[in-house]
């Protein structure tokens, strides 16, 4: 009886129209290292003829990527202008310092800047978006770091926290597969002026959204929901 399941539900699918298709996401870089990953592997799983065109475009150009007729959905981080946009699902990522798991900062629930200004540090460059947001943090608490590198992509910076070099200062979202993992952690800074990194599933709202664009919709939702800090 079981072996008729499968073959029930597709013809269920069939009749759904929901069996076969493709859908293209628009994606910033910083979710290629976990999310997307998840959600892929989630849909062919799920649905195996549904085909995910995963396209990785610069954070700040998805919206006019999405509105250009290039995407059905999108994720984006921190966004701005989202007039023409509907928002499906937003949800927040703190802040904070990553560091080894065996760590003194590790045992922390959660710090503010002026704990962390002792320990060796590896801060975030330009054009990471995160070097603005670390500098401002740095004046308003007139705080002066202890250095031990400076670097502008999360991944070496990730790798310098693993080496045990210094902690580091990035979102939750860039470290998540490292903490789920055991090789990392990631401890949130807490303060009045502290921000979140802001993630937001979105498509344009002059587009209606296919039966399959449904299907991704709810998945990415679901991934979204279970992740939350």
């Amino acid at each position: 009886m079981e072996a008729v399941h499968p073959i029930l539900n597709r013809q269920i699918d069939d009749l759904k129209g929901i069996r076969r298709g493709q859908v293209d996401l628009l994606a910033p870089e910083a979710l290629s290292r976990a999310f997307l990953p998840e959600l892929v592997s989630r849909m062919k799983d799920s649905h195996p003829g549904v085909v995910l065109n995963v396209n990785i475009r610069d954070n700040r150009q998805i919206h006019r990527t999405l509105l250009s007729g290039e995407g059905d959905l999108a994720l984006v981080l921190d966004p701005e202008e989202m007039r023409d946009l509907v928002v499906i699902r937003r949800m927040s990522f703190p802040l904070g310092f990553v560091c080894r798991p065996d760590h003194a900062l590790a045992r922390h629930a959660a710090v503010r800047l002026a704990q962390c200004a002792d320990y060796p540090m590896v801060v975030p460059e330009q054009p990471l978006a995160l070097s603005s947001v670390f500098e401002r943090l740095l004046e308003r608490g007139r705080i002066i770091p202890s250095i031990a590198a400076r670097a502008n992509n999360v991944q070496m910076i990730i790798s310098l926290a693993m080496t045990g070099i210094g902690i580091c200062f990035l979102s939750y979202l860039d470290v998540m597969s490292e903490v789920m993992r055991g090789d990392l952690a990631f401890v949130p800074l807490v303060g009045a002026n502290v921000p979140h990194l802001t993630l937001a599933l979105v498509h344009d709202r002059t587009r209606q959204l296919s039966r399959i664009t449904h299907l991704v919709e709810t998945s990415v939702e679901d991934i979204m929901s279970r992740h939350v800090v």
